[in-house]
């Protein structure tokens, strides 16, 4: 999928429904995948398109849910990615 640039008016969880549409074998090639995304991906109909495809979705919970299975793991998960997505400044 590069060079995609989604319309930006798009949900993100639309965008990821297309793509998957599209390229389908980003998750039938992946048993058991396992999305790891934000509070903004809360919906119903999402995990269970989601689920459809043979995915997962971790998210942290709201307030008023319960916690969601894997959710403890989400701290340290968004921790090294970030350690990934910050580069060092190249010294002059």
């Amino acid at each position: 999928m590069h060079g995609v640039r989604p319309n930006p008016r798009l949900d993100e969880r639309e965008v990821l429904s297309a793509m998957l549409d599209r390229e389908p074998h980003l998750a039938t090639d992946r048993p058991s995948l396992l999305v790891i995304a934000g509070k903004d991906f809360a919906s119903k109909e999402f995990e269970a398109d989601l689920a459809f495809r043979g995915a997962e979705l971790l998210r942290p919970s709201f307030k008023r849910e319960k916690k969601r299975k894997g959710e403890s793991l989400l701290k340290s998960v968004r921790q090294l990615i970030e350690s990934v997505n910050v580069r060092p400044r190249p010294r002059a």
